[in-house]
């Protein structure tokens, strides 16, 4: 899997992307509330990066941020399948 971003400003700039397919299909509070708890998981990206850069430690970094990689899949996957049932 390659890496869409690295941080979490990165990561916010892929959630717009992601915000504007979700407005395109039909409203399911499901994939708001998937979206909003993604939202979470990157401000607390943010603030791993914080502690990573201030002990030079990076591994719980990088761990995190394949485990958004995974989330933001499975969200976009989500939202192919609405558009298709729609």
């Amino acid at each position: 899997m390659s890496a869409r971003f690295n941080t979490a400003l990165e990561a916010h700039d892929v959630m717009e992307v992601v915000f504007k397919q979700l407005k395109e299909c039909r409203f399911n509070p499901e994939l708001h509330l998937y979206y909003r708890n993604i939202e979470k998981m990157i401000t607390t990206l943010s603030t791993l990066e914080v502690q990573a850069r201030q002990t030079h430690k990076y591994h719980k970094v990088e761990a995190y941020v394949i485990e958004i990689e995974k989330a933001i899949d499975y969200l976009e996957k989500m939202i192919i399948i609405s558009k298709l049932t729609d």
